[in-house]
């Protein structure tokens, strides 16, 4: 390894990222854990989990949203159909993060090439990234399988779906190590990667609906086809790992062919000229974040879409389960009105964790020396966040509507009411000062300890698991309502609880003002 210096490689990545990797071991193990616990106490008998088997796990909706889970009939199967929903997100994300994190987003700062001046090979970079992410998604497998069997899960079974869990990581980290040969920018192979996820997440859940052979064109399809929690099957993990072959040794194909700091895709040659808006501070961090914010968008339209066609499905799940009405904290009196709470629920949090992401380049852009650049103009610090915090709270209200509206316009399509979708807006709007307390965190971290940015995905994390699952697991209300995604209530089967909106949105002021005011008083660049 020495003769390559690839260990050199290994220790410098680790050094630099172990913050990153561990958040995201720890991160999906921890919801491993919230959803066996949760489920145990709820489906802790046959007749209680073949209530479930009967209602949830046999309907196009659910198969639509979790793929087509083997095993439903067990405790092991419910917790597979339960954590579908993060799996089938976080797990393709994870890969993704941790192969850009390593190796476009050092490339493009300029730091990959002062690694390589010294005796350390081209491939090593690529080579290292690949390794650390195998790693980290070997030790989230164990970690899960760990948690599924001291709850009871069997041993077979928990092996095999953590198993999965790791194939469906790997594959994606393939996928991610070609954008990011193919595209210049970080932010254009996050995108390009993004997208791959979620069109293998409608395409995986059209097939499972359906009950066609589509599901084998998505890699989440032979996750799910990994049969862990029925007769488990050893053969589709064979095939993700040879797509993840062949996407590692395209990668290393293409890296062969370019030069360092390029790209495979020729990038647009700029204007001579800046335009206006890109030379005020506005105009340049709207240029910045529009493609993450377009992305975003897109995603979120695509899976309202899916939850919208899939309303009157949902409703008539919830009338015929007791037990999964008591998971999800929803009344015995169920309509289109407890169907849309869940759903503007979900969106708050797509909302959410796009505020962490796109505040998490002010972080990336002081690394790289572009915020030392930009304030040694006149501009001051507190106009220059001020700035990237309207232009990102603007993103999230973009975000948000074009979300709100395929919701509603779905609903309205399955429900056979057009009214629906002015009631789906109002409710999905209720919803934005959660996200707004996220962003205000960011801008808090941001400027009182940038080094703790990261640590903004765990509070997130923490805030979807308790608004979420907090009133299956039987948690206190007053702990429910902690959570922002929990302190509006659940508009619009509820009203607004007005008390809960108006504190969030002045403990977002609030943030944003410590945020802004650290940031004017601390060193830039820091540690």
């Amino acid at each position: 390894m020495s003769r390559w210096g690839l260990d050199a490689m290994l220790a410098v990545q680790l050094r630099t990222a172990w913050r990153t990797i561990a958040g995201w071991v720890l991160g999906i193990v921890a919801g491993m854990v919230v959803t066996v616990t949760a489920l145990r106490g709820t489906y802790g008998t046959p007749e209680e989990i073949a209530a479930y088997a009967r209602t949830v796990g046999t309907g196009p909706a659910i198969r639509m949203l979790n793929g087509n889970v083997a095993g439903i009939d067990s405790f092991g199967g419910i917790v597979a159909n339960e954590f579908g929903f993060i799996a089938s997100f976080a797990l393709p994300v994870m890969g993704i993060a941790l192969v850009c994190r390593l190796t476009r987003r050092e490339e493009e700062a300029g730091r990959l090439e002062l690694l390589l001046a010294s005796p350390i090979s081209r491939h090593a970079p690529l080579t290292g990234a690949l390794v650390i992410t195998v790693a980290a998604a070997l030790a989230t497998a164990a970690g899960c399988a760990v948690v599924m069997i001291a709850e009871g899960v069997a041993g077979r079974s928990a092996v095999a779906y953590a198993l999965a869990i790791a194939a469906l990581v790997i594959v994606f980290a393939g996928l991610a190590a070609v954008a990011a040969q193919v595209f210049e920018h970080t932010r254009a192979a996050w995108g390009a990667a993004l997208a791959a996820a979620v069109a293998a997440y409608v395409v995986r859940g059209v097939g499972a609906a359906r009950e066609t052979p589509l599901v084998w064109a998505s890699p989440m399809g032979w996750f799910d086809e990994v049969r862990a929690m029925g007769e488990p099957r050893w053969w589709p993990l064979a095939i993700s790992l040879a797509a993840a072959t062949a996407l590692f040794a395209t990668a290393f194909a293409l890296a062969a062919r370019r030069d360092l700091g390029s790209s495979m895709l020729p990038v647009r040659r700029a204007p001579a000229r800046a335009s206006r808006l890109l030379v005020r501070p506005f105009g340049l961090a709207v240029h910045e974040r529009r493609g993450a914010i377009a992305g975003w968008a897109g995603a979120a339209v695509v899976v309202m879409a899916m939850y919208g066609l899939l309303a009157r499905q949902v409703v008539e799940a919830l009338r015929d389960n007791p037990t999964l009405r008591e998971l999800r904290g929803i009344g015995a009196d169920v309509g289109v009105d407890q169907a849309l709470a869940m759903f503007a629920l979900v969106l708050a949090m797509v909302m959410s964790g796009a505020a962490v992401q796109l505040a998490g380049g002010w972080r990336r852009a002081e690394d790289d020396g572009q915020v030392e650049i930009e304030l040694a103009g006149r501009g001051s610090r507190v106009r220059w966040l001020g700035v990237q915090a309207v232009v990102v709270a603007a993103g999230l209200l973009v975000i948000g509507f074009a979300g709100a509206l395929s919701l509603g316009v779905s609903v309205a399509v399955s429900m056979g009411d057009a009214g629906i979708v002015a009631r789906t807006l109002v409710a999905c709007a209720a919803y934005v000062p959660a996200a707004a307390v996220m962003l205000g965190l960011c801008v808090a971290a941001f400027g009182l300890a940038p080094r703790l940015q990261t640590a903004v995905w765990g509070l997130f994390a923490a805030a979807v698991v308790v608004g979420y699952l907090g009133p299956g697991i039987g948690l206190a209300s007053w702990v429910v309502r902690l959570s922002p995604f929990a302190a509006v209530g659940k508009v619009p089967s509820e009203p607004l609880a007005r008390g809960g909106a108006a504190a969030l949105v002045a403990a977002a002021v609030v943030l944003t003002a410590a945020g802004i005011a650290g940031f004017r008083r601390r060193d830039v660049p820091t540690g």
